[in-house]
Formats: structure tokens, sequence, C-alpha cells
């Protein structure tokens, strides 16, 4: 007899019957792995920076970090955005990547001489080693992050 089936009397059971518990815990197996890895993606796509949070996730962190300072109504802010958010993905673990709204903490920016945007600064031991200023190609930022990496 499988187990999880009830017998009924007078009755036997199908291989059909007997193959969907095996489908159901299938499914339920690749529902979690999907929400799994949904949250993989979620964690690997750029945090949100703040000046609350600057100084542990940017000046503290133990990896480089490439820091987006951007603005909503900023439209080549929006042209880089994808190539920035595919950096966070590809670069997960190695290179963490954060967006800073210049607009709601303009302290941070002033801080380091943000005067245009979109402003793409590398740091590493909680000191800026490299510049990005405007809305650049894709290859252009994968340079740069090689060469912050040592991967050029």
């Amino acid at each position: 007899m499988t187990p999880g089936l009830i017998p009924q009397p007078d009755i036997g059971y199908s291989e059909q019957d007997r193959a969907v518990p095996r489908l159901s815990m299938r499914l339920a197996l690749l529902v979690t792995l999907r929400i799994d890895f949904l949250e993989e993606l979620r964690m690997a796509g750029p945090l949100t920076i703040t000046a609350s949070n600057f100084e542990t996730e940017v000046l503290q962190a133990t990896t480089p970090v490439l820091l987006d300072f951007w603005a909503p109504w900023c439209g080549p802010c929006r042209v880089v955005a994808p190539a920035v958010e595919e950096m966070a993905m590809q670069y997960a673990g190695k290179l963490k990547v954060g967006k800073l709204n210049v607009d709601d903490d303009p302290a941070v920016a002033q801080r380091y001489g943000i005067t245009g945007i979109p402003a793409l600064l590398f740091f590493e031991g909680g000191h800026v080693v490299d510049t990005v200023i405007g809305a650049v190609p894709k290859s252009t930022l994968q340079q740069h992050v090689d060469g912050v990496l040592g991967n050029a």
C-alpha cells in the first residue's frame, strides 16, 4: 500500500491514483525551489543605501562596493539602472551594489562632491577607488568593475 493513501473497500488503486501524491510532492518542491530562487535574485539586486545605513553597508563593507547616486526624475539614471542591476546579480558575493537616492539623502551626495547624476562610485576599505560619471554603456561599467575587482 502506498503511504498517504486510504484504502477503500472493494476498490483497488490504479497507477494514476498512485501518481497523484508523487506529483503533488514534486509540484510542492518545485514551488519551494522557485520561491528560494526568486528570493536569492531579490537579495542579489542593488541595496537601498540611505544616510542611516551608509557607514555600515558602504564604508565598513568587507567587499568592494559600487554605489549608484541617482534620482527618480533623472533620465540618464534610468538608462544606466539595468546595467547596475545586472552587475549586482553577476557579482553577488564579490561586489556589493547599492543605490542612493540623492533627493532623499543629499548630505551623503554632498560629502562626496556629487554634482551630477548618475554618479557611480566604487568604494574599497571605506575609500573611493574609482568613479564613473554619466550614463555609460554596460561594457564601460564592466571594465571599471573588473578593474576594481582585479580582473582587468
